[in-house]
């Protein structure tokens, strides 16, 4: 019985391993400064993935190498991650209000937020703002 805990543990191990040489051997096949962020919707994730667009794992965010030959950068450009972002105190009860009006979360700020270049329903986010 033991054996097959030990081979398990091993067996997991391994895995952890090799998705960490992954993570490695990506950063660096593509440093991060040769990476163009994006601001890809939840929803949108599967068109990115389509025109060359990238995970990173580590950031959390959909990015794209501006030399690679897979990449339609045209396509992909319409997300580029840029402009400065709103923020608001919005209650977790009104999170899904949130999320339908197409706002993130700042995990670090602990904060809802939009990009000041998208179309977005002031006056709703003002309706569930807490004062």
């Amino acid at each position: 019985m033991s054996v097959l805990i030990e081979s398990n543990n091993f067996a997991n191990a391994e895995n952890e391993i090799s998705k960490n040489l992954e993570t490695l051997e990506d950063r660096i096949i593509n440093p991060v400064e040769d990476r163009i962020y994006l601001h890809v919707p939840y929803s949108c994730r599967d068109k990115c993935r389509f025109y060359g667009g990238r995970w990173d794992k580590h950031n959390k965010k959909w990015y794209f190498i501006n030399d690679d030959i897979d990449v339609d950068r045209e396509e992909l450009m319409e997300w580029k991650e840029e402009g400065k972002k709103t923020y608001y105190r919005i209650s977790y009860d009104r999170r899904e209000k949130a999320k339908s009006l197409g706002m993130k979360f700042d995990k670090d700020k602990k904060k809802w937020y939009h990009y000041e270049e998208e179309e977005i329903d002031i006056d709703e986010i003002k309706k569930i703002q807490k004062w």
